[in-house]
């Protein structure tokens, strides 16, 4: 009985479909580039590649700030995230964590027609008082170049932008 509740569970769920893809697929590749906001200026590397059948997409983050009065060894700002598509909620999700300890979860806020940005909203954020809010907007400048701004909310204020970050794609590194 059990098995045959869990295969009704699975077929009630539409299959996997590159469709569902088609927003963040752009993304899939390797990129370097500079980072400028709350903890100066430094340069970023990152990544992103789909992962475990084609069932989550990867990214991984790593940007080094330089020394600056009162840090002597400067700064290096670390993070890893899984994008996947949540079957039932039919929405985009992204799970980032952070070498500081946060854990945000965000869902893909519905685009306009044609535009060339991925606009993801926290639901939630560990590690931080309750109700901080943050978000990602991801603009395609063009299929080698994207324009990252990552913002902050702290509770009961409006968001105020974080970081800016421009990301070109590595030579070899496209998808």
């Amino acid at each position: 009985m059990l098995t045959f509740l869990f295969t009704c569970v699975l077929s009630s769920h539409p299959q996997d479909t590159p469709a569902k893809w088609d927003a963040v697929s752009p993304l899939v590749g390797v990129w370097t580039g500079k980072c400028v906001g709350e903890s100066g200026a430094g340069q970023t590397e990152r990544s992103y590649r789909m992962v475990m059948n084609n069932r989550f997409l990867e990214v991984r983050s790593k940007t080094v700030f330089p020394p600056k009065a009162g840090q002597q060894s400067g700064e290096v700002h670390e993070d890893w995230g899984m994008f996947n598509f949540n079957k039932t909620r039919g929405k985009l999700m992204l799970r980032e964590f952070h070498v500081e300890g946060f854990v945000n979860q965000y869902v893909l806020i519905p685009a306009e027609p044609g535009s060339s940005k991925l606009v993801f909203e926290s639901e939630s954020i560990d590690n931080v008082p309750a109700g901080f809010r943050a978000k990602h907007i991801l603009q395609f400048v063009s299929k080698d170049e994207i324009k990252e701004e990552f913002f902050l909310a702290e509770p009961g204020k409006e968001f105020q932008i974080y970081s800016t970050t421009t990301l070109h794609r590595n030579a070899g590194g496209s998808k």
